[in-house]
């Protein structure tokens, strides 16, 4: 797998020091965000990286890895969310509200959203509900 972002800076701009990505090996739903997707963190992938520079990772065939990057100034909207899985030959893309371009080749983009983890945790608060990190976890893990 190679992870890329494609900017007319050097370095990532527009996200706080909450920017990471990691291999998910599972599902951890008495939490939210970055801690209910529990896994290998990639300390490469941050809010200080090197744009226009491959990172290259293997990732099985098959297997997720989430990219999450917290904008600043804070906007929900704005947020990078960018869950991946496996695949050789397959490339996923995603615009950033500042322009730029993440680039996972070797994965195809794994699309969800809040339907399953409202169906499954009718209970939790929309702390909860409406974390991408845990949408993605109850969707793909349940």
């Amino acid at each position: 797998m190679i992870i890329r972002i494609e900017s007319k800076n050097p370095v990532l701009k527009g996200f706080s020091e909450y920017t990471w990505a990691k291999y998910v090996d599972y599902f951890d739903d008495k939490n939210h965000c970055a801690k209910c997707l529990q896994g290998k963190w990639i300390k490469d992938i941050n809010h200080r990286m090197e744009t226009n520079k491959d990172i290259v990772l293997h990732l099985k065939e098959g297997k997720p890895f989430y990219i999450c990057g917290v904008a600043y100034p804070w906007n929900y909207n704005n947020n990078m969310h960018l869950a991946v899985i496996g695949k050789e030959g397959a490339e996923a893309r995603l615009e950033l509200y500042t322009g730029d371009i993440l680039i996972v080749r070797d994965a195809e983009q794994y699309m969800f959203n809040d339907k399953k983890a409202r169906e499954l945790y009718p209970n939790l608060s929309e702390q909860y509900l409406t974390c991408r990190n845990f949408q993605f976890g109850a969707q793909y893990f349940r």
